[in-house]
């Protein structure tokens, strides 16, 4: 059975691990390194400044994804509250519940009257499946992110 809830701090190291996990999906790790300390704090400061819900495998009790953003106004507009993806990963096995984890995501952002959600995905990776699974929700695809090394 599969539950999703909001984090709390006691699910800070396995969010962490999910994190890791996520990093080494979206990066060629020999190009970025990956700081664990940073993911620690991360983790802890979606769960007490922000949002950050988690997919819970029951029988296991093992948090197996998440999903956590931060909370902002947008730039523009003092009026308008956002909510800016800055995780999201589910483990390979449990990849059908992206759509419900995402869905519980909306529901949480409506309830706290965010009218915007934003969704950044730093990897070039299945970019035309998360093409898909975005647009499939009502999703516009606003801007593309080039990055280099220098």
């Amino acid at each position: 059975m599969i539950l999703i809830r909001k984090a709390n701090k006691k699910d800070v190291p396995e969010i962490k691990d999910l994190i890791a996990k996520s990093f080494e999906a979206a990066f060629d790790v020999n190009d970025i390194k990956y700081d664990v300390s940073q993911a620690t704090r991360l983790a802890e400061d979606l769960i007490k400044h922000h949002l950050l819900l988690v997919l819970v495998e029951q029988e296991l009790k093992k948090i197996v994804g998440g999903i956590g953003g931060q909370l902002l106004l947008l730039p523009m507009s003092v009026e308008t509250k956002a909510f800016q993806e800055i995780f999201f990963y589910v483990l390979p096995t449990f990849r059908g519940y992206s759509h419900r984890l995402l869905h519980e995501l909306e529901e949480a952002c409506k309830y706290q009257e965010i009218e915007i959600i934003i969704m950044a995905h730093l990897s070039d990776k299945d970019h035309e499946k998360m093409d898909r699974f975005y647009f499939t929700k009502g999703y516009k695809l606003l801007e593309k992110h080039y990055y280099r090394r220098i």
